[in-house]
C-alpha cells in the first residue's frame, strides 16, 4: 500500500468555492435575497444553508443595490393609505 501525504489547509473546507463568491455577491447587488441566492446556488448543485450566504455578504461588505428610487416609495405608501369610496365612513 502506498500511502501518499496529502497536503489539506487545516479546518473545514468552506461552503462556498472562492471561485462562486463574485456570483453571490453580484446576485446580492441585483437585488436577490439570501434565500433566493441559496436556492440559485443549489440549481448549480451545491447544497448552501442561507445563512451562510448572508454571513459571506456581510464578511464581505456588500451593499443591495435598489432598483427602485425611494420616492416611489413614499408615493407607493401615500397612495395605500390614502381613503377610497369603499373605506370612507
Amino acid at each position: 500500500m502506498n500511502h501518499e501525504a496529502v497536503l489539506r489547509e487545516p479546518g473545514r473546507p468552506r461552503a462556498i468555492p472562492a471561485a462562486l463568491i463574485p456570483k453571490v455577491l453580484s446576485l446580492y447587488r441585483h437585488g436577490l435575497g439570501y434565500r433566493a441566492i441559496a436556492r440559485e446556488l443549489e440549481k448549480d448543485g451545491l447544497c448552501v444553508d442561507w445563512s451562510t450566504i448572508r454571513r459571506l455578504i456581510k464578511v464581505q461588505g456588500a451593499e443591495p443595490t435598489s432598483t427602485v428610487p425611494p420616492e416611489t416609495h413614499s408615493n407607493t405608501i401615500s397612495t395605500l393609505h390614502t381613503p377610497t369610496e369603499a373605506m370612507k365612513c
